[in-house]
């Protein structure tokens, strides 16, 4: 019964996926089934409150950092930031290096916000534009930022999950980044080769001048309008919360626009509805974002999504992966097993630090005491970076939906799978010998 279930509920994930279908449907489908089940099992309504408020209490500053998001994005817009980033962006980043740059600065604020979500919502978003004005495949792109964005995210001390497997292994943050980064080493190296090529094959062409001489007409360009980027820098560097930093970030540049004579009811309206280009037909199908609108309706599913780990755990759905598990590590492929137990863990979990948990709670009995920086390593190389491969979980749908990108991004998304890949080699593989020696 316990498979029957959780492999409906993978299949309708699946689908809703595959054919844009608003995420949060299937999930809340996916709750009233296992709540039915529970009912069914003898848990009482108190039960399935207890597991919905457990999963909500342990996302709530998450939903904040979206709805911060969700009020940056247009008052950048309006602002003129983004169009003013896009417009000096396409006259000065090297045509053959689009690609490469867009992976190497996604990865760089990532490093410094420590979170992927930021880097989607604010330079992500740019890279997008300049990618769509500019001929080169969005699928590409948003596979570099992907990418970069997961790097940054994985590797920063200032990240959450970071912090998260450095309390659940008791280990040290910057001894694991160490760690992290000489793991990584020889994925990023072939990311970096894969990125360059692709530049090298879809350049930035040529743009269309009528469109590039519209932005300074439309904005203001100066250097005012570089303030809610220095502010949110400057946050950065003295380590103030991401949220803070955007709130400060997103106050400046709506002062910007009153400053600019922008109407209030219409920058209210593009708050909250999100921002759409009204004034310059030829800038419109490339200036455009969500709003707090759109972060509610994201906030939605993420909150149900929170919830499902909490439902398998109280409903004892876990046993048979368990027993799984422990045959495949007692045979000596212990990574093997935390790869599975990282795949489930995010297609059920629905979020990276329920994957993180979930893969803890799984494998935490095949590792002895001592092995606690194996345990880490194999956390950080398997279920903080394959979340992203689900495309139900919010490490894959939050960022889509931020850039606008689809599915297709995926098999761009070199540093991704390329981590877990390499790390699988360099324990079971003859190859091994050969790069330790």
């Amino acid at each position: 019964m316990n498979l029957g279930i959780l492999l409906f509920l993978f299949i309708m994930f699946l689908i809703a996926s595959l054919y844009k279908v608003y995420l949060a449907i299937p999930l809340f489908i996916g709750l009233v089934i296992l709540s039915i089940y529970a009912i069914k099992k003898g848990h009482g309504l108190k039960s399935i409150g207890r597991w919905f408020k457990e999963g909500v209490k342990r996302i709530s500053t998450m939903m904040l950092v979206f709805m911060f998001i969700g009020i940056l994005i247009p008052s950048w817009m309006e602002a003129g930031t983004i169009p003013m980033l896009v417009y000096y962006g396409l006259n000065n980043i090297p045509a053959y290096g689009f690609i490469i740059g867009s992976f190497i600065l996604s990865g760089v604020l990532a490093m410094l916000l420590g979170t992927a979500f930021g880097v989607a919502g604010t330079v992500g978003l740019v890279l997008i534009i300049m990618a769509n004005v500019g001929n080169v495949p969005i699928a590409i792109t948003a596979g570099a930022i992907f990418s970069g964005a997961y790097l940054g995210d994985r590797n920063s001390p200032m990240s959450t999950s970071a912090h998260l497997i450095g309390a659940l292994t008791n280990t040290e943050i910057y001894e694991n980044v160490k760690a992290m980064l000489k793991s990584s080493f020889v994925p990023l190296t072939v990311t970096v080769v894969l990125y360059s090529v692709l530049s090298i094959k879809y350049p930035l062409r040529e743009v269309n001048e009528e469109f590039l001489r519209q932005i300074p007409i439309r904005f203001d360009i100066g250097v005012i309008v570089f303030l809610p980027v220095i502010v949110l820098i400057v946050f950065m560097i003295f380590k103030i919360h991401i949220r803070w930093a955007m709130a400060a970030s997103s106050v400046v540049a709506i002062i910007i626009s009153l400053y600019n004579s922008q109407d209030l009811n219409l920058l209210i309206n593009h708050i909250f509805w999100g921002y759409a280009e009204t004034k310059n037909e030829i800038l419109a199908p490339y200036f455009s974002s969500s709003g707090l609108y759109g972060m509610i309706k994201l906030s939605i599913t993420v909150l149900l999504s929170s919830t499902y780990a909490d439902f398998l755990k109280g409903l004892n759905m876990l046993r048979f992966l368990e027993l799984k598990l422990e045959a495949i590590a007692i045979g000596g492929k212990r990574f093997k097993a935390m790869l599975i137990s990282a795949i489930f863990s995010a297609s059920f979990g629905c979020t990276q630090t329920i994957a993180i948990i979930l893969s803890h709670k799984l494998m935490e009995p095949m590792y002895k005491k001592e092995e606690n920086k194996d345990m880490m390593i194999d956390i950080e190389n398997s279920s903080v970076l394959l979340s992203v491969a689900v495309p139900w979980n919010t490490s894959s749908f939050v960022p889509m939906a931020l850039l606008g990108a689809s599915l297709s991004y995926l098999p761009f998304a070199f540093f991704i799978y390329l981590v877990p890949i390499w790390h699988y080699i360099k324990k079971y593989n003859k190859l091994n010998k050969v790069f330790t020696k």
